[in-house]
């Protein structure tokens, strides 16, 4: 009876030393991993925080984002106090850009104490400083082509025709990136309004994704130290 007693206690001892260094090993990576960051107690990035059980989101709280800012090295570019877009709805806008590394992330605030992100973007290219990227298709824009996002208004066309009645109308491009589809994405703010344009890499079709009551602001002058934007696509 003894002699069982002991078996059972070397097992369970085994057992609990094992697993004793399982969480070790996992303490040790999770250390590992985080022992980078400037503040280890915060995501490293707001791509990989999770809040209220949704990837991408963050507290609506100053020290928060703060400190996953400084974990990935991201500003605060700029911001809109109104969009709405087919994608996210109507919310407020904001911003990220890394200087360094040259891709940032759109983020929505709809009051609901969080921010997410909205979309990830690469290739930043600011103010008249835009060089669209290269389309691999060259003939006409059909109607089939345009059906890429959902439109934010019925019109539809190349990014030279689209821009040049936005131009045209009073209104100059912020910026314009590359999102996770390989579709460049605009913004343009003039007379009190903006418009947000998503073009397609491979047909060149131009619809409107997004519109705001009021201007993009930028908070601070955008540092560029992103590649072309062809440079993905060739």
């Amino acid at each position: 009876m003894k002699q069982g007693f002991m078996n059972v206690a070397k097992r369970v001892t085994t057992l609990f030393s094992a697993g004793l260094l399982v969480l070790s090993l996992s303490f040790g990576a999770l250390a590992q991993d985080q022992s980078d960051l400037l503040l280890p107690a915060y995501p490293a990035s707001f791509e990989a925080a999770n809040y209220g059980g949704q990837k991408g989101c963050v507290p609506d709280n100053a020290k928060y984002i703060f400190a996953v800012m400084e974990n990935e090295g991201m500003v605060y570019l700029g911001r809109h106090p109104k969009m709405d877009t087919t994608k996210s709805g109507l919310h407020f806008m904001n911003l990220m850009y890394n200087p360094d590394k040259g891709y940032g992330y759109t983020m929505s605030n709809i009051g609901n104490g969080m921010q997410c992100v909205t979309q990830k973007l690469t290739s930043f290219k600011f103010h008249n400083d835009l060089n669209l990227m290269k389309v691999k298709h060259s003939g006409a824009i059909k109607p089939e082509d345009c059906a890429f996002e959902p439109p934010m208004l019925n019109l539809c066309g190349t990014f030279e025709q689209i821009s040049g009645r936005l131009t045209g109308g009073g209104y100059s491009q912020n910026w314009q990136a590359i999102n996770e589809q390989s579709n460049a994405v605009t913004m343009f703010s003039g007379t009190g309004q903006s418009w947000l344009l998503t073009t397609n890499h491979f047909t060149g079709a131009t619809v409107f994704t997004g519109a705001g009551k009021g201007e993009f602001e930028f908070l601070r002058e955008p540092k560029v130290q992103a590649p072309n934007l062809d440079a993905k696509n060739n």
